[in-house]
């Protein structure tokens, strides 16, 4: 897995700005750093990863964040679904939602 990244942002200065401002934006998440999910939604399994369009906007997914307590989802954030504006993309994190973490340094 390529270490962490967020698309568009100039530099690992900014890219800790954006995160650190998407995290308070959404509250309460876990500090890991996801860089794909394999989950089920209706009944279909569906892929995010960070840097490629989500199958729900069609908006590259810029963050894969999970809130803190146990059984929580994921949040999948895209510019207009958790970053700039609305709610993220909620994602199962059940047994059957599959986590790669980014690299770490």
């Amino acid at each position: 897995m390529p270490p962490f990244f967020i698309p568009a942002a100039e530099g690992q200065e900014q890219t800790e700005q954006v995160y650190a401002a998407v995290v308070a934006f959404n509250h309460l998440v876990d500090p890991q750093r996801y860089y794909s999910i394999s989950y089920t939604h209706n009944g279909r399994r569906e892929v995010a990863t960070v840097g490629e369009p989500h199958v729900i906007n069609g908006e590259p997914v810029l963050l894969i964040l999970k809130e803190r307590r146990n059984g929580a989802p994921f949040l999948i954030c895209t510019e207009n679904r958790g970053v700039v504006r609305g709610g993220p993309i909620l994602a199962s994190g059940d047994w059957q939602t599959n986590a790669i973490d980014f690299t770490r340094d």
